[in-house]
């Protein structure tokens, strides 16, 4: 795909619920969704010889100081992907978290081959997009429904199953969604910061649903 979506940059951007609650929303139920998928983690190790076993244990995957920085480098990325009518996302916020070399994929469309960006491509990208007359005048922000995040050692991938919508302030109730998808985001420990290394998106389509 060499274009953004019409519901959402390639990647799917974000969306709020309302301008004047777009990071403490967001901060909000992401930050629930860690603390329901994030409590543990089970590790599976395979190992091969005389005395081949499968060994299976869970441990809390924010019992400590690298698993907490991390849930809140998600927070982070997400919070800076929302953005309100007449503003734009957090350029700088976004960049601090990204890994030199870190890998953007498009959506890929049936049959089509992967496209990958590099931050500097990504964030051209989502800067054309955002900026444009109509996103500037609706904005755009994402609901999170679920994060799970599994972490080994200085490595972790986080699953974000999420819902874009454009913010309506006078709306009563929950906004319908405008897309639905899964982002896959890795993770590595870098100097002691967790910094994304790749990030990929998956959107509903016909025959495949979340």
């Amino acid at each position: 795909m060499s274009a953004l979506s019409s519901s959402g940059p390639f990647f799917h951007a974000s969306l709020s619920r309302s301008p004047s609650m777009l990071h403490r929303s967001t901060s909000v139920l992401l930050t629930a969704a860690l603390l329901g998928a994030c409590a543990t983690e089970t590790l599976h190790v395979e190992t091969s010889g005389s005395s081949a076993s499968s060994q299976a244990w869970e441990q809390p995957c924010a019992d400590d100081d690298e698993g907490r920085a991390l849930e809140s480098a998600v927070v982070d990325l997400y919070a800076a992907f929302n953005f309100d009518p007449g503003t734009l996302p957090d350029w700088a916020r976004m960049r601090a978290l990204f890994a030199e070399g870190a890998v953007f994929a498009y959506p890929i469309a049936p049959g089509d081959s992967v496209e990958l960006l590099d931050a500097d491509g990504f964030l051209a990208a989502f800067e054309g997009w955002a900026a444009s007359p109509a996103m500037q005048a609706d904005g755009f922000h994402e609901r999170i429904l679920h994060v799970e995040t599994r972490r080994v050692g200085r490595v972790a991938q986080t699953s974000v199953l999420f819902e874009g919508f454009v913010p309506d302030p006078d709306a009563v109730g929950e906004i319908a969604a405008a897309s639905r998808g899964i982002d896959q985001i890795q993770w590595a420990l870098d100097a002691g910061t967790w910094r994304l290394v790749a990030f990929t998106s998956q959107y509903t389509e016909e025959g495949l649903s979340f």
